[in-house]
């Protein structure tokens, strides 16, 4: 994968869901607990800002349920990973996920540099950092996603956005 953008405008971007809040600006290099709702792509800045803003207005927040609890939706920690030395732990039943997803996958798609887990192959997880798992029994909400540009050393979380706040499982 090349760090070389095709445009001198364009940016390497992705949308996370932070599990913990997290502010416009923070600049991190170990990434925090998230899961990854689009994979990185190439594109301008300003004007992702722009069209994940009308993106959002029709996305809903939702909720998935973790582990043994009704949803079943999170299964047991696995390692992910070049090295598989990144604890996640799967979410099974994300079609609400999905959607919101798909919605993004849309308007990016052309841009997205890895093609291979999307769509139909899209395999959401938690990725768990710092010994810090919400456990099976936990409820997680998808109120908020952000927008995070790629940096050397550190990554810069650029806009958050806030979602509809009519929660569905």
């Amino acid at each position: 994968m090349s760090e070389k953008l095709s445009n001198q405008n364009e940016n390497r971007l992705m949308i996370a869901h932070f599990v913990d809040p997290n502010f416009e600006g923070r600049q991190f290099d170990e990434w925090p607990m998230h899961i990854t709702v689009l994979p990185w792509f190439n594109y301008d800045k300003l004007s992702a800002i722009t069209e994940i803003e009308a993106a959002v207005d029709n996305m809903r927040a939702c909720r998935i349920a973790l582990g043994e609890t009704a949803l079943k939706s999170l299964g047991a920690v696995e390692l992910f990973g070049n090295d598989l030395d990144v604890p996640v732990r799967r979410i099974g039943d994300s079609t609400s996920l999905g959607v919101i997803h798909g919605m993004l996958l849309n308007q990016f798609h052309r841009n997205l540099e890895d093609k291979s887990y999307i769509g139909g192959n899209y395999n959401p997880h938690l990725t768990i950092r710092n010994n810090q798992d919400p456990g099976e029994s936990s409820i997680l909400t998808i109120d908020q996603l952000s927008l995070v540009e790629y940096g050397k050393p550190l990554k810069t979380i650029v806009r958050n956005y806030n979602l509809n706040d009519q929660t569905t499982t």
